[in-house]
């Protein structure tokens, strides 16, 4: 039995109940950063890459937003081949490598994690555990170490994080988007906290080794997390206010997570109303814009940007039927 899990579940309720009483503040948003705290992940402004005895996987389905998509490890072996520049080693099994456009505040590394049985038809079944000494467990990582860098180099890796073991350590939590599997839309995942909070443009993560047998590391979604207030200087405020017909999206190599833009830099973004709505217009500051496909783009100003997007029922819904 996992007491830890219970644990975290006991003080989740007693959290939304002191919420529900006493009209208390949560201390973290939907995405799970903090209130002070920002993703600064978004599927444009970085890559996620494994390195495997067997391979170098691209890794970018854990940033797309999707968690029913895994990026995986597939099989591996459990021998250490590599040092933390990624060349020939004795150190690692495993390297996981995020890579961003810009330099950003970096304070902890949110790993949605998965242990995949592989089926004979080679996919893997998440979430996947097994008898061992009579308990039903998942396998861990042990030896995890996690090192950031301005430029990727060789000998340019700071550590930032590490742990013998993750067994344990694996927290649960329940998601918001509907979920069409056996599971509620509980998931798993690991929160690693740096020992101090850094500037860098890549992350690795590095595993010695996994206990109690090797397989399939699956992770659907990863999420890297800075303050707010150590933003680079030339990085301003987007807001966005539209109507719930219109879905928008913020993904852009030019930003920092979806909310800050890069000065002097093009934003692209993608808003689309549902079948029975349309935009009527889309302004950036006070001033209209205009889209191709769906998608619009503007300059970054040196100053904090809203942008409101004006939306209803579409001029066909609202033809009157004539018979």
């Amino acid at each position: 039995m996992n007491y830890k899990l219970k644990i975290q579940k006991v003080i989740s309720l007693f959290i939304a109940l002191q919420i529900a009483m006493f009209g208390l503040t949560p201390v973290c948003n939907a995405d799970g950063s903090g209130l002070n705290e920002i993703n600064i992940l978004n599927p444009e402004n970085s890559k996620f890459t494994i390195q495997t005895s067997e391979a170098v996987i691209d890794g970018s389905l854990a940033l797309d937003e999707n968690i029913v998509t895994p990026a995986t490890t597939k099989e591996y072996n459990g021998i250490p081949i590599f040092d933390i520049n990624g060349n020939e080693g004795k150190d690692y099994i495993i390297l996981m490598t995020v890579e961003l456009t810009n330099e950003s505040p970096m304070k902890r590394f949110k790993w949605n994690y998965e242990y995949g049985v592989p089926y004979a038809d080679g996919t893997f079944y998440s979430n996947g555990g097994a008898v061992y000494y009579g308990e039903t467990v998942i396998p861990w990582p042990e030896g995890v170490d996690v090192f950031v860098s301005s430029n990727g180099k060789d000998g340019s890796w700071e550590k930032v994080y590490s742990c013998d073991s993750l067994k344990d350590k694996l927290i649960e939590e329940k998601r918001e988007e509907t979920l069409w599997d056996h599971s509620e839309g509980i998931r798993t995942y690991y929160n690693l906290e740096f020992d101090r909070e850094v500037t860098a443009k890549y992350m690795r993560l590095a595993i010695r080794e996994m206990k109690p047998w090797l397989g399939p590391i699956n992770m659907p979604e990863i999420k890297i997390f800075g303050d707010v207030d150590a933003l680079p200087s030339d990085f301003k405020k987007i807001n966005v206010s539209a109507p719930d017909c219109v879905k928008v999206q913020m993904f852009d190599e030019n930003l920092i997570g979806k909310e800050y833009g890069h000065v002097g830099k093009q934003i692209t973004f993608k808003a689309e109303n549902d079948e029975v709505s349309q935009i009527n217009s889309v302004k950036v500051n006070g001033e209209t814009i205009k889209g191709i496909n769906n998608e619009y783009s503007f300059t970054m100003p040196d100053k904090e940007v809203n942008i409101e997007i004006d939306a209803g029922v579409s001029d066909f819904e609202n033809t009157p039927l004539k018979l």
